[in-house]
């Protein structure tokens, strides 16, 4: 496998709705950013299977029994992939999860976006000379630079 194929999951977001104006929106606001848009069945697993940085669900779409597996999912891995919950359903889920968001704003959602691809796509590397205290170097380097 390909170190292109094992970072997919950096430039993969997934669509789950039924909605093709709001996905059309932020497809349109993050198409500079050279991101795979992958659509997800309705009433199935693939928020859990197929990997991603960013997931844009209805969870009328998903159906409630995927939506409850994906929220008991997130807990046992502690997965902290940003997830935009974008129904019109006004009932709280009954599990609470960290960063699930509930809005259907496509500016709001494309700018985070932007910043966790951002986060994503960086890594930091930290040096400190034992015999100076308190000098710090950050090197940030991109992954492109790399691939």
């Amino acid at each position: 496998m390909s170190q292109r194929q094992e970072l997919m999951w950096l430039r993969s977001i997934i669509f789950q709705l039924d909605s093709n104006i709001l996905s059309d929106k932020i497809v349109c606001m993050l198409a500079p950013m050279d991101i795979d848009l992958l659509i997800g069945e309705r009433d199935s697993p693939d928020l859990i299977a197929i990997p991603h940085f960013a997931a844009v669900v209805d969870r009328k779409h998903i159906g409630r029994k995927w939506w409850q597996e994906y929220l008991e999912y997130r807990i046992l891995v502690n997965d902290k992939t940003p997830c935009f919950v974008v129904d019109d359903i006004d009932q709280p889920d009954d599990i609470k999860v960290k960063k699930v968001f509930y809005t259907d704003d496509a500016d709001k959602i494309s700018r985070l976006i932007q910043r966790e691809k951002k986060k994503l796509t960086r890594f930091n590397i930290y040096y400190a000379n034992p015999y100076i205290q308190r000098v710090k170097m950050e090197i940030a380097a991109f992954w492109a630079d790399f691939v």
